[in-house]
């Protein structure tokens, strides 16, 4: 359960990122509330890069 939540978080990250310039609907990541998300995803990354290979 956690690993797929991290996976989730990831992908959320990743499509964020591209998606941000592109559609103007997307939600603001300087939002404190996605900041902390991000970050724990970032840090769950470096900790533990094998943890996407599942």
């Amino acid at each position: 359960m956690k690993k797929t939540l991290t996976v989730i978080l990831i992908l959320f990250l990743v499509l964020g990122s591209f998606a941000q310039n592109s559609n103007p609907y997307q939600p603001d990541f300087r939002n404190k509330k996605y900041k902390k998300v991000i970050e724990t995803a970032k840090k769950q990354l470096k900790t533990n890069p094998k943890r996407l290979n599942g």
